[in-house]
């Protein structure tokens, strides 16, 4: 997995999503718990990032661990 994979997983988080989990991050977490959200962009990139994950932690972690650095210093 490179870096435009990554790129595109996290794009696959929708505004509607980004704005329920700073609105009402319990109720982010309850949908993602329950699976109430079968059908969307964001659970099937969930999907398959638990499912790399699994897989390819090292390479995982080291992908996503670049993304959060660079998200944190740009805040």
């Amino acid at each position: 997995m490179c870096g435009l994979e990554a790129e595109w997983l996290l794009k696959s988080v929708s505004e509607s999503d980004i704005e329920l989990f700073e609105d009402n991050p319990e109720e982010y977490v309850r949908r993602d718990i329950e699976g109430s959200d079968v059908e969307t962009r964001r659970r099937a990139a969930c999907d398959l990032v638990r499912a790399l994950a699994t897989h390819y932690e090292d390479k995982m972690m080291a992908i996503f661990g670049q993304y959060v650095e660079v998200s944190i210093v740009s805040q």
